[in-house]
């Protein structure tokens, strides 16, 4: 008897408790929302809301149309609901920063200055309008290509699609593998981000063949450019989504351009028709590679560029006479007399040009010593000699003979 008196207390007493959380729940669910009329009521109530667990719903006041907040910071909780359709009404916002975690429903939200920030879990019904310096910004993680999954990088500015200036506000300048808040273009669209900067000067940017990844950037360099124009100037970066890109060929006065060579792409023999694939990752170095083009006779450079060589000029026999032909011989000098500083010069006629030998007025004539100094036999000057002497001795015979005639007659 007593085991079922035990029993039936018990079970009155779960029906008992199970009755109280029914009507707890019930009171909740039939709360009377909170109506304000004024931003400090409004304010007042979001942060009363905030600070409880229970679930809050807060309307305008009857004749209430709009309500403005001008400055400070605001949230609306996870468990607060802005109902704004009874009324039609309108929050404005011209100031501070307003945090939605929780919901606003119907009527009409105005960004005209200030900052709506939607948090991850958040509901806004209610029609977003932006107007002057508002900024409405939701919850979001960027997926960057290429960025170590250990990095502590922090993200320093973002540039969006249109905008001249950097978002560089503390909204965005958060870890680059975390949560921020980039700017959106009405309730739903975020603004197209074009780049993201990290505090390691790494940048991060929209792939020209995929316009939805945000790839780590890489440096190209060049090398062999001096005194190379481009019609075309060629990247001076790339990203892993990027359409393959082929390199622009340079030009350069007095040399043929052989190519690109790339150790990085195992480019060895040089190429024109460089490409960078898509999907390609690194710093790239390209090196031009050229040949001089060799100088022709009498001829330019290839490029424009003149011969650094003299030219020969040609003219015909008949159109120059004899005396205005040019001499264009070679003048060397002999070896001389050491008793004498008088040199001889010997003028070596090529055989298409006409040429007088000359002599300096003071030139002294060749003794046997010079001669032998020379290494050279006098066969001129001893023809001479020998025959001046048989000369001389005709001429003596001949005056004897004339003599001994003369005697004869006499006798």
């Amino acid at each position: 008897m007593k085991q079922k008196l035990k029993k039936g207390a018990r079970r009155a007493a779960a029906v008992l408790a199970a009755i109280t959380l029914w009507a707890s729940l019930a009171a909740s669910a039939l709360a009377a929302p909170v109506a304000v009329s004024t931003a400090q009521e409004l304010v007042d109530e979001l942060n009363a809301a905030a600070s409880s667990s229970t679930s809050t719903t807060i309307v305008y006041d009857t004749g209430v149309a709009s309500i403005t907040l001008n400055n400070g910071t605001v949230t609306i909780a996870s468990n607060t609901t802005l109902d704004l359709s009874a009324s039609g009404g309108t929050l404005r916002i011209e100031g501070g920063t307003v945090y939605v975690s929780g919901t606003i429903s119907g009527g009409t939200v105005v960004v005209a200055g200030g900052t709506l920030v939607r948090n991850s879990g958040s509901s806004i019904t209610a029609s977003i309008s932006i107007s002057g310096s508002g900024t409405v910004r939701k919850a979001y993680t960027l997926s960057l290509e290429n960025l170590d999954p250990a990095s502590t990088e922090k993200i320093t500015s973002i540039v969006y699609s249109g905008d001249a200036d950097a978002d560089d506000s503390g909204f965005v300048t958060l870890a680059a593998n975390g949560v921020i808040y980039p700017e959106m273009a009405n309730k739903s669209d975020f603004k197209i981000i074009e780049s993201v900067t990290t505090d390691a000067e790494h940048v991060f940017r929209l792939g020209t063949n995929s316009t939805g990844t945000l790839s780590l950037e890489y440096a190209i360099s060049y090398s062999g450019m001096d005194g190379a124009t481009l019609t075309s100037a060629n990247p001076d970066s790339y990203t892993a989504s990027d359409a393959a890109i082929q390199l622009c060929n340079p030009t350069r006065d007095g040399y043929t351009f052989d190519g690109w060579t790339c150790a990085q792409l195992s480019v060895i023999d040089p190429t024109t028709t460089m490409v960078i694939p898509e999907g390609t990752t690194g710093v790239l170095t390209f090196t031009a590679i050229w040949t001089e083009i060799p100088t022709g006779a009498g001829g330019s450079m290839g490029g424009g560029q003149s011969s650094t060589g003299s030219s020969s000029s040609t003219s015909s026999d008949d159109e120059e006479s004899d005396d205005e032909t040019e001499d264009t011989t070679t003048t060397t000098e002999t070896a001389v007399d050491s008793s004498t500083t008088t040199s001889v010069r010997i003028r070596q006629a090529s055989s298409s040009t006409k040429v007088t030998f000359t002599s300096d007025v003071d030139t002294v004539m060749p003794t046997i010593e010079s001669v032998s100094q020379q290494q050279s036999f006098p066969w001129g000057w001893t023809a001479l000699g020998v025959g001046g002497a048989a000369v001389l001795v005709y001429i003596i015979a001949l005056i004897l003979r004339r003599a001994r005639e003369r005697s004869a007659t006499k006798s």
